[in-house]
């Protein structure tokens, strides 16, 4: 199952970033049944890489798409694509989570940016209206938090599903 990972604090720029965006968390990624993650890191950049190891206590966990089979493969694919971009790290989006600058570089991403534009790749409604970008681990986390599956309505907004799955906590 598609989990995205999300991590406490550990460093004082961690706790910076934390306390920029109101969020108790600064890093994310997307971590993959076979122990892959994707994100963007200073030192890297965008890339997946191996062994990830989400078992320490700075991390927590949220399934994500879990009523999609798809899921993975489609979010793998898209974080496929995106590594071999070989993308920067974006240092400009994340001095504009501290000190609110509007910039963005193009060319090279943050962790949030990256993960949430492999989950927008799934073609989820909800997902589309964010410029990931703009969006920090902890609104990540506050916009996937409550996320189960979609409820369909008929022409009048009557319910025709209701969701299968409860939300994730």
């Amino acid at each position: 199952m598609l989990h995205v990972q999300f991590k406490l604090a550990t460093t004082l720029f961690d706790r910076l970033i934390c306390d920029r965006t109101d969020s108790p968390f600064c890093h994310v990624e997307l971590a993959f049944d076979d122990h892959t993650g994707f994100t963007a890191l200073p030192d890297y950049g965008v890339r997946i890489f191996d062994n990830r190891d989400y078992s320490t206590p700075i991390w927590s966990a949220l399934p994500v798409f879990s009523w999609l089979p798809d899921a993975d493969a489609i979010c793998r694919a898209k974080a496929e694509q995106l590594a071999s971009q070989h993308m920067g790290y974006d240092w400009l989006a994340i001095l504009g989570f501290l000190v609110p600058a509007g910039e963005h570089e193009r060319h090279d991403m943050i962790c949030s940016e990256a993960v949430l534009t492999a989950l927008q790749a799934v073609g989820d409604p909800r997902l589309a209206s964010y410029q990931p970008w703009l969006v920090s681990p902890g609104k990540l986390y506050e916009i996937l938090k409550d996320f189960g599956p979609p409820v369909l309505t008929d022409q009048s907004g009557g319910e025709l599903l209701k969701p299968t799955a409860a939300p994730f906590n």
